[in-house]
């Protein structure tokens, strides 16, 4: 069998940053993903090299539910 050109990693988000995406490191490197939060567990590839490199997220596993109290809350991020 073919082995995956780009294999899937897992990440677990650590902290949350100040343009409110989710942190996490595997080997050393750090890893940034939108509408992450943390304890959530993050399955993603990385294709690509050098400045054209990009991450494709496969899925997120929430560590719980939460439930946004704001209507607007995914056009601004929550209050």
């Amino acid at each position: 069998m073919k082995e995956k050109l780009f294999p899937e990693k897992k990440i677990i988000v650590e902290t949350i940053l100040s343009d409110l995406k989710g942190e996490g490191f595997l080997n050393g490197k750090s890893y940034s993903f939108p509408y992450a939060q943390k304890g959530d567990e993050v399955i993603f590839e990385e294709r690509g090299r050098g400045n054209r490199r990009h991450l494709v997220v496969k899925a997120i596993i929430r560590k719980e539910n939460i439930q946004a109290t704001c209507s607007h809350y995914t056009q601004c991020g929550g209050c």
